[in-house]
């Protein structure tokens, strides 16, 4: 009796089996390798996610800017002609179909270039980018306007009396120049450069008086216009000369650093790696301020085409700024394409693709196309 109750009790605690185990362990392995893969997918997922928003907001930060200073070319305030005395600006040049060069950093560890010294093609097979120039006073202020400017009933005591040679900015610190400078009055009649004699605190006082009486609204700007310029460039990255064709490097776009006195360029947003610049010309008298065609810039450093220019088109090709996985959906490379621009029917600019054309270099990188049309108001 005894020995039957113990054998019962021996029976009862037996464990499992190796083979039990060995199919628990297969199991479980097989459910780990599921949440294994689903973690894997759902990073490089997000991170494609981060990837593709940060380029969206690029895009969109360089169609804000050149939009915004597209429409301050050629502005001179109510009487919209050229100031008397000035330096003749051309608003919108640049460069048809440049070459995309490359961008080294220099030895505070920041890109920065000459865009009058050029380096070594990037030689990636990539489309190639034009050079946008815009030229321009910069941002006014109507010393009329009594809610940005404190002295603004000042002022225009002032400007009812040629005689009178002072104004009064919004403030102390407000960037118009200092003496020796130039500064630019404006109103509906016209625009006129005078020379800074004196300035205290937000108070300017010119050379010579007026000489003619200005009525409300008065803007005044910078006497020196500025040139800003955008350019694409590739970037080395790991700054080895013998790397610049690395398809790991990226591409930027570069535009004028307005605070260097040598006019030098630094990058301005990464991941754009073409821009596509064309003029909207208004050629029939009947449909005034209205684009009949788009031209491109011209191939050299030549003045652009004469003509009516109401707008601009621009055209951004943004690529991913850092290598990611290649793209699985893509069976056919000649269905991965990108117009960049609607007004071409022939060559790499009608259609790039860069699966086809670019595998090497372009090859686990996603890209986006983003067209705007501004209009020019000058």
């Amino acid at each position: 009796m005894g020995i039957k109750t113990m054998k019962t009790i021996h029976n009862a605690e037996r464990g499992f089996s190796l083979i039990e185990i060995m199919v628990a362990l297969t199991i479980s392995l097989i459910l780990m390798a599921g949440v294994l893969a689903i973690m894997s997918s759902s990073k490089r997922t997000y991170l494609l996610q981060n990837e593709l928003g940060q380029l969206q907001e690029n895009a969109r930060f360089v169609i804000d800017d050149i939009s915004y200073n597209l429409r301050m070319a050629g502005f001179y305030g109510c009487s919209n002609t050229p100031p008397s005395g000035a330096n003749t600006l051309v608003p919108i040049d640049g460069v048809n179909n440049s070459a995309v060069l490359v961008a080294f950093r220099d030895a505070n560890d920041e890109y920065l270039i000459n865009p009058d010294l050029k380096t070594a093609n990037a030689n990636k097979n990539e489309p190639p980018s034009d050079i946008l120039e815009i030229s321009t006073f910069g941002k006014s202020t109507d010393l009329c306007d009594t809610t940005n400017n404190p002295k603004a009933a000042q002022n225009i005591l002032q400007l009812g009396t040629p005689s009178n040679t002072t104004v009064y900015l919004p403030n102390a610190d407000y960037p118009i120049g200092d003496v020796g400078d130039s500064i630019i009055l404006s109103d509906c009649g016209g625009s006129r450069v005078y020379t800074i004699a004196a300035r205290n605190g937000d108070a300017v006082e010119v050379e010579n008086s007026f000489q003619r009486t200005f009525t409300c609204p008065v803007d005044a700007f910078k006497g020196e216009g500025e040139t800003i310029r955008y350019e694409v460039r590739a970037i080395n990255k790991d700054d080895n000369t013998a790397s610049a064709t690395d398809p790991h490097d990226g591409f930027a776009l570069f535009r004028t650093d307005p605070s260097d006195p040598d006019g030098k360029m630094r990058l301005f947003v990464d991941g754009v790696e073409s821009l596509q610049v064309r003029l909207g010309i208004d050629t029939d008298p009947s449909e005034p301020r209205v684009a009949d065609k788009f031209i491109e810039l011209p191939s050299t450093d030549a003045a652009v085409p004469t003509g009516d220019i109401v707008s601009v088109r621009i055209s951004l090709l943004m690529r991913t700024p850092n290598f990611q996985n290649a793209i699985p959906d893509i069976t056919n490379p000649d269905e991965y394409a990108f117009v960049l621009d609607p007004a071409s029917d022939t060559g790499s600019l009608k259609s790039y693709k860069p699966m086809k054309v670019n595998l090497a270099n372009e090859d686990g990188y996603r890209h986006r196309v983003f067209t705007t049309t501004i209009q020019v108001r000058n």
